[in-house]
Order: structure tokens, then C-alpha cells, then sequence
């Protein structure tokens, strides 16, 4: 039971995904473990992502923000949305 005048908080943090921080930007997740290389697409930028210890890549990018419409390439070749994603704004292989 929640206390008169007291909101309650829910918070779900998931390891992978995008997830808005507190300070502003975004901080990007994917598992990967076959890539070599991952970048991340957002609006006309490529950034390398950096490859972290069994098969995850991330970045944070302070340009980004909710909304923020981006994709993964992977190994150069494969332009895929976020498998994490919660929004699909332009179906299934558009970009989160």
C-alpha cells in the first residue's frame, strides 16, 4: 500500500536496448557475440560502438535523445532495428 501523497515508482532497467540517461543522451546496448563490428545509425551519423566482453556493444550518445530514431550495422553490411526496442514507428524493419 502506497502512503497518501506518495507516488509510487516503478523502474524496469534492462542490460540491453536504449535507455535515456539521467544527464541527458542516450546510452545504446546490443548483444551481438558473431559481429566483428557494430556502428550505430542515428539521423546521418555512424558511430562505432564498443565492443564489451561477451558479445555486447555499447555507446552513449549525447546527441540523442527520446525519440531519437536509430539503427544497428553490423560487420558493415546488415542494417537491423533494435531487437530491444519498445517502439517501431515505421514497422519491423524500420529503424527504433
Amino acid at each position: 500500500m502506497v502512503a497518501p501523497g506518495h507516488a509510487l515508482a516503478s523502474v524496469h532497467r534492462m542490460p540491453f536496448g536504449a535507455e535515456v540517461l539521467a544527464g541527458g543522451g542516450v546510452r545504446y546496448r546490443l548483444w551481438a557475440p558473431a559481429a566483428r563490428e557494430v556502428h550505430l545509425k542515428v539521423k546521418s551519423r555512424s558511430i562505432p560502438m564498443e565492443s564489451r566482453p561477451d558479445g555486447w556493444f555499447e555507446i552513449s550518445d549525447r546527441e540523442s535523445g527520446p525519440g531519437t530514431r536509430y539503427q544497428y550495422r553490423i560487420d558493415g553490411k546488415l542494417l537491423v532495428p533494435d531487437p530491444a526496442s519498445r517502439f517501431q514507428p515505421k514497422d519491423a524493419d524500420g529503424p527504433s
